[in-house]
């Protein structure tokens, strides 16, 4: 699978892979009028992105450990402000 095949991803209950960078993601919550509640990067993916990446015993993947670590996957949580 290459980086252009994102639409071949699978979603993993109410987790979906996208095209979209974190920039993008977090712009269109601010736009919506969403306020963010949490926000997290991991080391680690759900399935071999890229060439050389180890799968641990946790089934997870990882870049091999010479290349400097970064982040391949995130979370984030965000939530409707109350009315005032």
């Amino acid at each position: 699978m290459t980086m252009n095949s994102i639409d071949a991803l699978p979603n993993w209950n109410g987790l979906t892979a996208t095209g979209k960078t974190e920039s993008e993601v977090i712009e269109a919550l601010i736009s919506a009028g969403l306020t963010i509640d949490r926000f997290r990067e991991y080391p680690f993916v759900t399935y071999k992105a890229r060439q050389g990446m180890i799968r641990g015993d946790d089934g997870l993947w990882r870049l091999p450990p010479e290349v400097i670590p970064l982040p391949l996957m995130f979370t984030i949580s965000a939530s409707m402000p109350s009315p005032r």
